[in-house]
């Protein structure tokens, strides 16, 4: 009984004591209207002072790739280097890893666009239009703000610290110009940009899809676009090669009347038997490189957009009414912290 009767004590006291607070700080009610018009003014007017930006999303999946293999086809395909068998599915990590690559980016940067009626490489465009020259200070570290050619290799050493500069900016500032995502349930790939500059948004966000679907198939496919070229080489000198044999067997003939004499009929089967292996070996060259065909053709990636930006672009601007509301709850509670304070501080110095 006794351990009951100190516990509805303590908690009626903890409800006391909390009550005169809520009560001191209701009669402080000015600090508390002080502070909300405080911390409210001025989260209305931060968020009323910061710029606006354009916001681009574009979408698409890549298809999978089944791969080709199984019985004698596969046997062919190790014959002539392509391999046979296995399949599995693109590594979309993978592709977006090389969406944001030095190598990637850089060569779009470097590529020429036009954006408001005046073309120019892509990266004085990011520069001019990403306030990148008040943010990094490019003028002041580099002594440059611009760049001239359109191959990294050609380079001075300040166009290079500026091109390493606007790579940082897109792809690790806190603005967050270019993200990428990946959607774990549908497997769908997204871009997202997002500048100050309508035009640059657009440009950002379908340049890099265009970059990075190009580059991928070009890499995936590189091995057996080769073979491809070469069998194809080889095809063409071979039906050369049959078509001078059959032109000579006939020429040939055409000036022998009497094929009687032991020399020309061997000239003859000689011919005979260089056209017979010349068409069995282009036979054989023309299937590999059919097969060799149908390899790339499967192994090509397929990129398909699910949903391409176009203008006009969404706005992300910060709303000054919803903030100040937010500023104002806040000036509230650290106003009740206060007056709360200032009882606490007078109850203990009077005891």
């Amino acid at each position: 009984m006794q351990t009951s009767q100190v516990k509805e004590v303590s908690v009626r006291e903890v409800i006391v004591t909390v009550q005169e607070y809520l009560w001191a700080g209701l009669r402080g009610w000015p600090w508390l209207l002080l502070g909300a018009l405080l911390f409210g003014g001025y989260q209305a007017w931060e968020a009323s002072q910061r710029p606006i930006y354009y916001s681009a999303n574009t979408t698409f999946v890549v298809n999978e790739d089944k791969g080709v293999g199984g019985g004698g086809l596969g046997s062919v395909l190790g014959q002539i280097g392509l391999g046979g068998g296995g399949g599995g599915s693109h590594n979309l990590k993978r592709i977006m890893a090389f969406a944001t690559s030095k190598y990637l980016l850089n060569d779009m940067l470097l590529d020429s666009v036009t954006m408001n009626g005046t073309p120019d490489l892509l990266v004085n465009h990011v520069i001019n239009h990403g306030e990148l020259l008040e943010t990094l200070e490019l003028d002041l570290a580099f002594g440059t703000t611009r760049i001239s050619v359109n191959q990294v290799d050609s380079l001075s050493r300040q166009e290079g610290a500026v091109l390493k500069a606007v790579y940082a900016y897109l792809t690790e500032s806190d603005e967050f110009p270019i993200v990428t995502n990946i959607a774990d349930e549908t497997g769908m790939l997204t871009i997202t940009a997002k500048t100050r500059d309508e035009d640059l948004t657009l440009q950002l966000s379908t340049g890099l899809y265009k970059y990075i679907s190009d580059f991928y198939r070009m890499e995936t496919t590189g091995q057996s676009k080769i073979t491809v070229d070469r069998l194809q080489g080889k095809a063409d000198s071979i039906l050369q090669e049959l078509n001078a044999a059959e032109y000579q067997l006939a020429s040939f003939t055409d000036t022998r009347l009497n094929l009687n004499n032991r020399r020309d009929r061997l000239k003859t089967v000689q011919l005979n038997r260089k056209i017979q292996i010349l068409t069995l070996a282009y036979g054989e060259i023309i299937r590999n490189l059919e097969t060799a065909k149908f390899t790339l053709s499967a192994k090509t990636p397929f990129f398909q957009l699910v949903d391409e930006p176009f203008k006009p672009l969404f706005k992300m601007k910060a709303n000054p009414i919803k903030n100040g509301i937010k500023g104002g709850a806040v000036g509230i509670i650290i106003g009740f912290f206060l007056v709360g304070m200032m009882r606490f501080y007078r109850e203990a110095m009077g005891s």
